[in-house]
């Protein structure tokens, strides 16, 4: 059986408009049906409309997520940075020596007691910068 003749200005049309097949239930097909005998739109313009309404939806959840995913990662990161330039200082400024009575270690912490008896001793024995001893 030969192909049926197609005149060439309708395959322009078909090959610019594809066409899309969709099977349902017997339920969604009536509720199709009636929509369009209510709306009075064929069914191109009940899905064209569709599409645009969930178009937006998607681009609104997707906006969404993107302001909540960069809100929630700046603190996550502010938290992390915060973290590890606390751990950072500890290492580099935190004094730590032997308890005299147990030898568990003790943290020397600024404006306590202790950091004023330790400033008083070093005061008392002369500590001063390496660059403000007197040359020998």
């Amino acid at each position: 059986m030969a192909a049926k003749h197609r005149p060439p200005s309708r395959a322009k049309y078909d090959a610019a408009h594809p066409t899309i097949g969709v099977h349902t239930n017997r339920a969604t097909y009536d509720r199709l049906i009636a929509l369009r005998e209510r709306t009075g739109l064929p069914f191109g313009q009940l899905i064209l409309r569709t599409l645009g309404e969930v178009e937006l939806q998607v681009d609104a959840a997707h906006e969404a997520g993107r302001r909540s995913g960069r809100r929630d990662g700046k603190a996550v990161g502010y938290a992390k940075g915060r973290e590890e330039g606390y751990a950072e200082a500890v290492n580099d400024f935190q004094i730590t020596l032997p308890c005299p009575g147990c030898d568990d270690e003790m943290v020397l912490r600024a404006g306590t007691p202790m950091a004023d008896a330790v400033v008083a001793w070093l005061k008392e024995r002369g500590w001063r910068h390496t660059n403000c001893w007197p040359a020998a």
